[in-house]
């Protein structure tokens, strides 16, 4: 039996692959994260289209050095 779940998606911009997923997928926002500490930004994005859950969120700062790796 298969059990549905949600994909993890680590990328640069919460916002803007908000707007992509949103804008061009039709996808639907279900639960949005702001960080509040210094810049306001959206740190977190849970999406849903059907049966299909995605969430957005900006790599943790122990990520970034192996982020930055892969990248190069």
């Amino acid at each position: 039996m298969f059990k549905s779940g949600k994909t993890v998606l680590v990328v640069d911009s919460v916002e803007a692959a908000l707007r992509y997923y949103t804008e061009k997928l039709a996808f639907d926002v279900s639960d949005l994260v702001v960080d509040q500490e210094g810049e306001r930004y959206i740190c977190r994005a849970e999406l849903r289209k059907g049966k299909c859950y995605i969430i957005l969120r900006v790599p943790e700062v122990e990520e970034l050095a192996e982020f930055n790796m892969v990248k190069h």
